[in-house]
């Protein structure tokens, strides 16, 4: 069922290749084109959860796409600013960790396995962190390396909760579908 809570989270997926094309078009100025691009998709995340909430609204398609999305759009952007102020290692921890986050909810797609603040902190940092690096502001990979360590640290969390609930899962005799 579409609802506007779903219609925010395409429009975010279809603001990822509009990004990437900001990115590559060879006019000046074009990094303050590609920060508002990334803005506009970057704030849909908050508009979505909140409509969804709002309105009874949340869905099994809503649930998969969000995170999708997020993903989508960070990874995109890390890969155009790797050497432009985004150190390769450190979009190797973000993207890695993006991956794993993702491949936990395709195991376990009925866990309650939810983000955490700090998961909601790495997002916060990491879309603040990119926006500045993409308008070239020094700080803005201060502000991704503490994305990094968020990052980390959320995403152990996530394999702990995960572990939790295959352990219960087992110890109950459920079996995965």
């Amino acid at each position: 069922m579409v609802n506007w809570a779903l219609i925010v989270t395409l429009s975010r997926i279809a603001l990822v290749p509009v990004f990437a094309f900001v990115m590559f078009l060879p006019i000046p100025k074009k990094e303050w084109l590609a920060a508002a691009v990334f803005c506009v998709a970057a704030s849909t995340d908050c508009l979505d959860g909140y409509l969804a909430r709002k309105h009874n609204q949340i869905t099994k398609l809503g649930i998969l796409l969000d995170p999708l999305a997020d993903k989508l759009l960070v990874i995109t952007a890390l890969v155009f600013l790797i050497g432009k102020g985004v150190p390769k290692w450190m979009a190797w921890v973000l993207i890695a960790r993006e991956f794993a986050v993702i491949g936990l909810r395709l195991i376990a797609p009925k866990s309650p396995i939810s983000p955490s603040f700090i998961g909601k902190a790495k997002t916060a940092l990491e879309m603040v962190g990119i926006v500045l690096i993409i308008l070239k502001f020094w700080l803005g990979t201060y502000i991704l390396f503490f994305a990094v360590f968020f990052s980390i640290v959320s995403g152990i969390e996530y394999y702990v909760a995960a572990r939790k609930w295959f352990r219960w899962r087992v110890q109950l005799g459920i079996k995965q579908r």
